[in-house]
């Protein structure tokens, strides 16, 4: 071998180590990873659960047309040290008896931060909320990983029928959410996903919002199964980061290969990317959406007579004393429009706590008590409860151990 093979091979070599060692270091430190996805077929790992669903045995959630999915009624579902139960709709319990029957009924709609995800069912915000004196029932209705327009679909299909008597209703928003809002097809936008599904969505038109439903009954993934190449095109449609996201190569071998593709989709974003930076791009059609599916889900609680509140969701990267939140335009949007909000990030920071997260990022059980006292002095300054009713008498005998944190 001439010693300038030897050289190259070996620059080569330290290349491809270099490249492996920043990526790795990229995904540590600033949760940066190259996820291309696929185009023209499911991995067997995401075709295995989809059919898994059909099936009707997947775990915890089922097939639901109005939001793609949800947690499965009268279940109890054992997840390492923690489980998660639910009632005869598919709510979360809460796993402790209300402090009162009498006060305020509440209905909480979001994502995993709201259904609680990584905690017991007592260790929920929804769970702790019921526990101030002043309120009565709360309903859990959070669906994890949902965005939302799902949650304003699961308001539309509960309120009619379960959740009738409540007198405000809670509609969470993560520091994510804005990015599945612009998803259609789970695998899209995250390729690595436990939830490899469909999920209806919202586009904005001149008459308002439209909802889009790719799938009406779970036997609507025969197509995906058996034609998926052009089913995944149609998916795709409508799907932001179909259009924009790496598509898996076989040149993807190359860790010098990914790395570059990786910078450049980090450094040089779409314009129309949901986040630019460490902010919320205003410009976006993901952020108009975000906006007009929040400004839509209080108008139509309003209508009904009742009172509906926002809550904003900090996100462990947000949970920083010296960063501004990623989601501040959306913040001052609400405001400039006369929307009701809570923002519960500096209700939080106020502990000052090494931890605010478990590790898969869901709030600790002490932050998710802290929100739900967050939640009431909120809902207090905006005159939605009364002020002789906001004596906490029962929470303060709930039991948080920091050791099993």
């Amino acid at each position: 071998m001439s010693r300038k093979l030897f050289y190259a091979l070996y620059l080569l070599v330290l290349v491809e180590i270099s490249s492996l060692i920043g990526l790795k270091a990229l995904q540590e430190f600033s949760n940066l990873r190259y996820e291309p996805i696929l185009d023209q077929q499911l991995s067997l790992k995401h075709r295995l659960m989809i059919e898994t669903l059909q099936s009707g045995e997947f775990p915890y959630v089922d097939f639901n047309a109005e939001t793609g999915w949800s947690p499965r009624a009268n279940q109890v579902f054992p997840l390492g040290n923690i489980s998660y139960s639910t009632d005869d709709h598919g709510f979360r319990r809460h796993g402790v008896e209300a402090a009162s029957t009498q006060g305020v009924q509440i209905a909480c709609f979001g994502d995993s931060f709201t259904h609680g995800d990584e905690v017991q069912d007592n260790e929920t915000y929804p769970a702790y909320l019921e526990q101030f004196s002043g309120i009565g029932k709360v309903y859990n209705l959070g669906i994890p990983a949902a965005d939302p327009g799902q949650a304003l679909s699961y308001y539309r299909s509960q309120i009619q029928t379960t959740i009738q008597d409540v007198d405000i209703v809670l509609f969470g928003s993560m520091t994510e959410n804005i990015r599945r809002l612009v998803s259609v097809f789970r695998p899209f936008y995250l390729p690595y996903t436990g939830l490899p599904f469909v999920k209806p969505h919202y586009q904005m038109t001149e008459q308002g919002l439209l909802r889009k439903a790719s799938y009406s009954s779970v036997q609507d993934y025969e197509r995906l199964l058996h034609d998926t190449e052009q089913e995944l095109t149609l998916l795709g449609k409508d799907d932001w980061f179909f259009h924009h996201a790496p598509r898996r190569r076989w040149y993807d071998v190359i860790a010098s290969v990914r790395l570059s593709r990786l910078l450049y989709q980090h450094w040089f974003p779409p314009a129309d990317s949901p986040i630019v930076g460490r902010q919320y791009n205003e410009s976006s059609r993901a952020f108009q959406l975000l906006l007009a599916v929040l400004e839509q889900s209080v108008r139509e609680v309003s209508s009904r007579g009742k009172q509906a509140m926002i809550v904003l969701f900090p996100t462990r990267e947000d949970l920083q004393a010296d960063v501004v939140p990623m989601y501040q335009p959306l913040r001052s949007a609400l405001q400039r429009r006369g929307i009701d909000f809570i923002d519960v990030r500096e209700c939080i920071l106020k502990d000052q706590r090494e931890q605010y997260t478990m590790p898969g990022g869901h709030y600790i059980p002490a932050v998710n008590k802290r929100v739900a006292g967050c939640i009431v002095d909120g809902l207090k300054a905006k005159g939605m409860l009364q002020q002789d009713h906001l004596r906490n008498t029962k929470l303060n005998k709930i039991h948080v151990n920091e050791e099993d944190l």
